[in-house]
Formats: C-alpha cells, structure tokens, sequence
C-alpha cells in the first residue's frame, strides 16, 4: 500500500512538471500540491464540465478523448465543437483567473481518464493564484496579457502624471524665481530713483544758500 501511495505521488509529480505555469512553485511545493490531485474516469456522453458553471477544478485528460459544446444563441448558427485530446488541459482561463466555464465537455470515448487539480486546495495551500503566477514574468506574461497590459498602461500613465507634476513644479519655480528678479529689479529701480531724486533736491538746496 506504502509503494502504491509513493508511486501515485511519483506519477502526480510528474504530472505536475507538464503544466508550465504550475513551474512557478517550489519543488516541496509542487510535491505538497500532488498529494491533493485526484483523478476521475467517464464514459462516451458524460458531461465533465457544463458550460456557465464555476471553473473551480483544472483538468488534464490523461486518457481517451473530449468533446466541447457551445450554447447556440437564437438566430445564430451552432458552431462545431472542438476535440480535445490526450495530454491537454481543461479550464485554464477558470483555474487562473476564476472565469465560468464558457463551453461544456463531454466525453467522447469510454476511457475518458482525467487528472483533477482544485482551485480551492490551490489557493488553501499557496495564496491568490494572480499572486503566484507573478513569481515568474515569464509565466504572467503569458496568462494574464490583458493585466500586464493594463499596468502597463496604468505604469505609463503614473509616469506622465509625475512628469506633468514636474513640469508644472519647475514652470511655478520659474515663474516665482522671475517674479522674484522683477521684484528685486523694481526695489533696486526706485531706490535708485529715490537716491537720484534726493541727490537733485539737495543739489536746489545748496543752489538757493549759493545765491
């Protein structure tokens, strides 16, 4: 039984290692996280996941093949679903950043296999999912685009506000400092023109006592 428990976590880890975003762990925290991963079988027609539900599982078909099926909106033609196969994943947009589940999925053979990872026991065990995927840019580069763009956007526009507050700092610094030399000017000006206008009184003074 011990052996069986070792081999299944050997097996869960390795799973671990094919999900790229999931390298953003630790190695003791991906093994803690394979100690949590279930696994589930379905037959030819078994609904895995319905379209509008909370994505709150990721799945990876391990084995046989998956169907997917839209809602068709009335008026609008039905649009073929998509096959998914061996080794891919189901509900990465949901499990990253807590979408609903936009298509359903059925199980299109009989040996439909999968490997279940909760977002529950994710975000139990390490945190905000956003958060973690920030460990590696590579990673939130990749799955959060709309976001690095946003602050991105968000970066550039703290930056112009700086600069504009700068600006206008510098111009009010100017504009005193020039008011300041105008001001020094206009005192230096009518001291000047008191001198002189008191060097010409005193002039016509001593001009009378002459006479």
């Amino acid at each position: 039984m011990k052996d069986k428990a070792e081999r299944n976590r050997n097996v869960n880890e390795q799973f671990l290692q094919k999900i790229d975003f999931l390298q953003v762990l630790e190695p003791e925290e991906q093994k803690k996280l394979a100690l949590s991963i279930k696994r589930g079988n379905y037959k030819k027609g078994d609904v895995i996941v319905k379209e509008g539900e909370y994505g709150d599982v990721l799945y990876y078909l391990e084995n046989g093949i998956c169907k997917t099926k839209k809602r068709v909106e009335v008026g609008k033609k039905e649009v073929p679903g998509k096959d998914i196969k061996k080794g891919d994943l189901i509900g990465v947009d949901c499990f990253l950043k807590g979408k609903l589940r936009d298509e359903t999925v059925i199980a299109g053979s009989d040996d439909v296999r999968v490997v279940c990872l909760s977002l529950d026991e994710f975000v139990n065990m390490f945190g905000d999912v956003e958060d973690v995927m920030r460990r590696k840019d590579e990673v939130f580069d990749k799955y959060y685009p709309e976001i690095k763009t946003r602050e991105e956007e968000e970066r550039l526009e703290r930056e112009r506000i700086e600069r504009e507050k700068k600006e206008k700092e510098e111009e009010e610094k100017r504009k005193k400092e020039e008011e300041e030399r105008l001001e020094i000017e206009r005192i230096e000006r009518e001291k000047k023109e008191k001198e002189e206008e008191e060097k010409r009184k005193k002039e016509i003074e001593e001009k009378k006592k002459k006479r």
